[in-house]
């Protein structure tokens, strides 16, 4: 499902947002079949991945949010 949603939306949003091919795609590196099957697909279409470590903090905003409840 979520191999699909970004074949749908994601080249035709960088492109409605004026990236193109211009962009870097933040994706969080677990190491399942979803993501390897995600890789592939990213791979494939040619679009570039931020590398980050597995289950980064920093591509997940509700983690950002979080944090500045706590101080």
């Amino acid at each position: 499902m979520y191999k699909g949603i970004l074949g749908d939306n994601l080249k035709s949003l960088a492109e409605q947002l004026g990236l193109k091919d211009d962009f870097v795609f933040p994706h969080d590196n677990d190491l399942n079949d979803i993501y390897k099957l995600v890789l592939s697909f990213l791979t494939e279409e040619a679009i570039k991945i931020l590398k980050c470590p597995s289950q980064s903090r920093d591509i997940n905003p509700i983690e950002h949010l979080l944090e500045e409840l706590d101080r």
